[in-house]
């Protein structure tokens, strides 16, 4: 998942103006990943990081969702 934001977000550097995403542009673009202190591909970071964008996205669902529920209540109410 981290892997997909990256690229959409490089994609997305070239989609307005005149420069598009041409292949040869996106083979000279680079992602940056977080690595560790040996220099390799740190995944563990990588995936903590999306959970914790996860558990976001989940706790304002459910916010958005229990106003809602709140709402109808209060609206059956009356």
């Amino acid at each position: 998942m981290f892997l997909i934001v990256a690229i959409k977000k490089l994609v997305e550097r070239f989609s307005w103006g005149s420069y598009g995403a041409t292949l040869t542009r996106l083979r000279k673009s680079r992602i940056y990943l977080p690595a560790t202190d040996q220099g390799e591909i740190d995944f563990a970071r990588m995936a903590a990081y999306m959970k914790a964008v996860e558990r976001d996205i989940l706790d304002t669902t459910l916010k958005v969702f229990k106003g809602r529920i709140n709402n109808e209540k209060f609206a059956m109410k009356e």
